[in-house]
């Protein structure tokens, strides 16, 4: 099997060593390379520690075993096999959780104009924003809970739990009694499966939590509302948590809204069935319902004349000219085509996809701007001003659906339209010399980056002051 272990209980160790056995497939050979501790890619002219060699000494001995594969004969061997794997997992976050700690000191992502090391681990791995999230709340409690380092770093904690318990740590009122008993919850991952050992830990967070604010304070400073889309199925998702009063009000003002569509389907199907009408007949089922009703709440808050929203809500979606052709087709009874993937858009101007069947419904009964685009996906110049705003800003935003700094995915709508060539400089406030940057972003981009446009493709090229290009 796998052997591994920790040298020493600090973050950032890690050595090679030759050990005469390893599991390769199924068969046990010897002269293996075995990991001992976590792994940090540090390069050949960094601090001490295993260099970038030695890790792709690592990778490859990885690779050529899940080239070779894997048969199973008995359960036990089954077993093995799938405990193998697991150290490899466990010893690999290990290992992003310790290259994320060796990024922050060094202060090395700056350069690229990443906000913190999290951002630029992200931008690189092209993690998701929860996992990147993870690994940072792993690393800051690692950092401060030396038992559960030495445990986690020799394979003995899972990714699961070791994350349930940086979630733990997070919370400041518990934090001294949490590094106080690190044997406990040590004790508790090693015989505790995931469900049950988060359901254990948050007990202890409860309990050990009596110096925290009330619950109505904590809901409220917690608040929280998101949409979210599924990208596979194009589904939004409304999630929010708000205090005890708030949420009161807002269920009875939804309530009402409900009971306003009941009526509708109500009124709807008498007109239909007469006095044998009853709830089996109406159009909608109640979760339709309820979605209706928070849609046209929605729709109401948007069409108040003294809603606190600056201004007219404009919905745009934003289609190619091929796709929109094809749908045409389509609805005039014409055999479907597979749509190409090179000229394909149906989505809001951030890019959210939008069901094109739906979408095409719904531009019937709209009204549709035609914009032309050029072919480096570049809006043709659609008039002057030093402030870019009305269309000129929206041609913008439909060329770009995020900021454009390489790993920022900041929404265009929440973006400023900035130069690339500056205003000061003789740069023109049009489409062809303007891109959505966020705040951030557009304060570095001053220390010296050089941003700029590939006249043959379109692409935004960023450069730092050391003459690097930012992947």
């Amino acid at each position: 099997m796998l052997v591994v272990g920790v040298r020493e209980g600090k973050c950032g160790m890690l050595s090679v060593v030759e050990d005469p056995m390893i599991v390769e497939g199924p068969t046990i050979v010897e002269g293996a390379t075995i990991v001992e501790g976590a792994t940090v890619g540090f390069d050949d002219s960094g601090p001490p520690g295993v260099t970038t060699g030695e890790i792709g000494d690592v990778v490859a001995g990885l690779r050529e075993l899940v080239t070779v594969g894997v048969t199973v004969s008995s359960v036990a061997h089954a077993k093995e096999q799938l405990d193998l794997y697991e150290q490899i997992s466990r010893l690999a976050e290990a290992g992003q959780v310790q290259v994320l700690g060796a990024v922050d000191a060094s202060g090395v992502y700056v350069e690229h104009g990443h906000y913190s090391a999290t951002v630029m681990q992200r931008h690189q791995t092209q993690s998701s924003s929860a996992t990147a999230t993870a690994r940072d709340k792993t690393r800051r409690m690692l950092n401060q809970c030396d038992q559960i380092a030495e445990v986690f770093f020799d394979g003995k904690i899972g990714v699961d739990h070791i994350r349930v318990l940086a979630r733990a740590f997070s919370n400041p009122r518990t934090v001294d009694a949490f590094i106080q008993q690190q044997h406990r919850f040590i004790q508790w991952a090693e015989r505790l499966a995931c469900k049950r050992f988060e359901a254990r830990v948050a007990n202890w967070v409860r309990t050990n939590d009596f110096d925290g604010p009330e619950p109505n304070d904590r809901a409220h400073e917690n608040r929280d509302a998101k949409l979210t889309q599924d990208h596979f199925s194009e589904a939004w998702q409304l999630r929010g948590t708000s205090s005890s009063a708030v949420g009161a009000e807002q269920r009875e003002i939804l309530d009402a809204y409900i009971e306003a569509e009941f009526h509708k389907d109500w009124e709807a199907a008498k007109a239909v069935f007469g006095d044998d009408v009853c709830v089996d007949k109406l159009a909608r089922k109640p979760a339709q319902r309820r979605a209706d009703a928070l849609h046209q709440i929605f729709l109401d808050a948007a069409a108040n004349p003294n809603s606190s929203a600056r201004g007219k809500t404009v919905h745009n979606i934003v289609w190619t000219a091929e796709t929109y052709a094809e749908m045409l087709r389509r609805f005039a009874g014409a055999e479907p085509t597979p749509f190409d993937l090179d000229t394909y858009r149906c989505s809001t101007v951030d890019g959210d996809p939008i069901n094109p069947a739906e979408a095409f419904i719904d531009s019937l009964t709209s009204q549709i701007r035609r914009i032309v685009i050029d072919a480096r996906g570049v809006v043709i110049d659609m008039g002057e001003a030093r402030f870019l705003t009305g269309l000129a800003r929206l041609a913008m935003q439909i060329s770009n659906d995020e900021c454009c700094w390489p790993g920022c995915h900041l929404p265009t709508t929440a973006c400023q339209a900035d130069h690339i060539l500056a205003h000061t400089k003789g740069g023109q406030t049009d489409q062809h010399n303007m891109v959505p940057c966020c705040a951030f972003h557009n304060r570095t981009k001053e220390r010296g980056y050089t941003v700029w446009r590939d006249t043959n493709t379109g692409e935004i090229h960023i450069v730092t002051p050391g003459g690097e290009q930012i992947q």
